[in-house]
Protein backbone atom coordinates (compact mmCIF):
# COMPACT_ATOMS: atom_id res chain seq x y z
CA UNK A 1 0.00 0.00 0.00
CA UNK A 2 3.03 2.36 1.11
CA UNK A 3 4.66 1.70 -2.66
CA UNK A 4 1.17 2.67 -4.67
CA UNK A 5 1.02 5.60 -2.89
CA UNK A 6 4.21 6.70 -3.03
CA UNK A 7 4.03 6.34 -6.86
CA UNK A 8 0.78 8.34 -6.80
CA UNK A 9 2.27 11.57 -4.94
CA UNK A 10 5.00 11.28 -7.36
CA UNK A 11 2.42 11.24 -10.57
CA UNK A 12 0.98 13.99 -9.22
CA UNK A 13 3.93 15.85 -8.67
CA UNK A 14 5.51 15.20 -12.46
CA UNK A 15 1.64 16.18 -13.64
CA UNK A 16 2.18 20.01 -11.94
CA UNK A 17 5.80 20.16 -12.88
CA UNK A 18 4.50 19.57 -16.48
CA UNK A 19 1.56 21.55 -16.10
CA UNK A 20 3.36 24.78 -14.59
CA UNK A 21 5.76 25.11 -18.19
CA UNK A 22 2.75 26.34 -20.45
CA UNK A 23 1.83 28.65 -17.50
CA UNK A 24 5.39 29.96 -16.81
CA UNK A 25 5.51 30.54 -20.72
CA UNK A 26 2.50 32.30 -20.77
CA UNK A 27 3.63 34.84 -17.58
CA UNK A 28 6.66 34.92 -19.20
CA UNK A 29 4.93 36.20 -22.39
CA UNK A 30 2.52 38.90 -20.00
CA UNK A 31 6.09 39.95 -18.12
CA UNK A 32 7.98 40.48 -21.82
CA UNK A 33 4.77 42.73 -23.11
CA UNK A 34 4.85 44.48 -19.55
CA UNK A 35 8.66 44.98 -19.88
CA UNK A 36 8.06 46.66 -23.51
CA UNK A 37 4.82 48.90 -22.12
CA UNK A 38 2.60 46.91 -25.02
CA UNK A 39 -0.25 46.17 -25.04
CA UNK A 40 -1.44 42.49 -24.52
CA UNK A 41 -5.08 42.45 -26.18
CA UNK A 42 -5.41 43.42 -29.86
CA UNK A 43 -8.75 44.54 -31.29
CA UNK A 44 -9.87 41.38 -32.39
CA UNK A 45 -8.03 38.36 -30.85
CA UNK A 46 -10.40 35.57 -32.67
CA UNK A 47 -8.44 33.15 -35.00
CA UNK A 48 -10.44 34.32 -37.60
CA UNK A 49 -12.69 37.74 -37.67
CA UNK A 50 -15.33 37.78 -40.16
CA UNK A 51 -15.44 41.63 -40.02
CA UNK A 52 -11.63 42.30 -39.79
CA UNK A 53 -9.15 41.16 -42.22
CA UNK A 54 -5.98 41.42 -39.72
CA UNK A 55 -4.67 38.07 -38.50
CA UNK A 56 -3.00 39.94 -35.93
CA UNK A 57 -4.78 38.91 -32.80
CA UNK A 58 -2.58 40.88 -30.02
CA UNK A 59 0.84 40.89 -28.80
CA UNK A 60 0.19 38.32 -26.23
CA UNK A 61 -1.90 35.97 -28.58
CA UNK A 62 1.10 36.22 -31.06
CA UNK A 63 4.03 35.95 -28.65
CA UNK A 64 2.28 32.76 -27.06
CA UNK A 65 1.89 31.51 -30.62
CA UNK A 66 5.50 32.07 -31.46
CA UNK A 67 6.44 30.44 -28.25
CA UNK A 68 4.80 28.02 -28.95
CA UNK A 69 6.50 26.93 -32.42
CA UNK A 70 9.57 27.20 -30.88
CA UNK A 71 8.91 24.79 -28.21
CA UNK A 72 6.86 21.71 -29.05
CA UNK A 73 5.75 20.61 -25.38
CA UNK A 74 4.47 24.12 -25.12
CA UNK A 75 2.86 23.91 -28.56
CA UNK A 76 1.11 20.66 -26.90
CA UNK A 77 0.40 21.59 -23.59
CA UNK A 78 -1.06 25.29 -24.80
CA UNK A 79 -3.50 23.63 -27.13
CA UNK A 80 -4.73 21.09 -24.45
CA UNK A 81 -5.05 23.84 -22.19
CA UNK A 82 -6.94 25.43 -24.41
CA UNK A 83 -9.90 23.06 -25.15
CA UNK A 84 -10.52 22.41 -20.84
CA UNK A 85 -9.57 26.05 -19.99
CA UNK A 86 -9.34 29.96 -21.02
CA UNK A 87 -5.70 30.51 -19.79
CA UNK A 88 -5.64 33.02 -22.74
CA UNK A 89 -8.50 34.48 -22.28
CA UNK A 90 -8.80 38.25 -21.52
CA UNK A 91 -9.67 37.38 -17.82
CA UNK A 92 -6.66 35.44 -17.59
CA UNK A 93 -4.33 38.13 -19.16
CA UNK A 94 -5.75 40.48 -16.29
CA UNK A 95 -5.03 37.86 -13.85
CA UNK A 96 -1.61 37.01 -15.35
CA UNK A 97 -0.96 40.75 -15.17
CA UNK A 98 -2.79 40.88 -11.29
CA UNK A 99 -0.25 38.62 -10.10
CA UNK A 100 3.02 39.70 -11.83
CA UNK A 101 1.94 43.20 -9.71
CA UNK A 102 1.41 41.59 -6.76
CA UNK A 103 5.03 39.98 -7.02
CA UNK A 104 6.38 43.66 -8.02
CA UNK A 105 4.78 45.03 -5.39
CA UNK A 106 5.90 43.04 -3.10
CA UNK A 107 10.02 43.23 -3.89
CA UNK A 108 9.67 46.95 -3.80
CA UNK A 109 8.04 46.70 -0.32
CA UNK A 110 10.98 44.40 0.92
CA UNK A 111 13.51 46.74 -0.95
CA UNK A 112 12.18 49.61 1.27
CA UNK A 113 11.43 47.79 4.68
CA UNK A 114 14.91 46.81 4.53
CA UNK A 115 17.10 50.10 3.20
CA UNK A 116 21.09 50.93 4.11
CA UNK A 117 20.80 54.63 2.94
CA UNK A 118 18.27 57.03 2.80
CA UNK A 119 17.23 59.95 0.30
CA UNK A 120 15.33 62.56 0.55
CA UNK A 121 14.46 64.76 -3.01
CA UNK A 122 12.83 68.04 -2.67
Amino acid sequence: MYRVNKLDTQRKQLTVVRNRQPVSTLIRAVLYCVRQSTALEGHRETKHSTDDDSTNRGNFAELCQLLAKENPAVARKLKAMSASATYMSRKAQDDFLQATATVVRRQITEEIADPTMYAISK
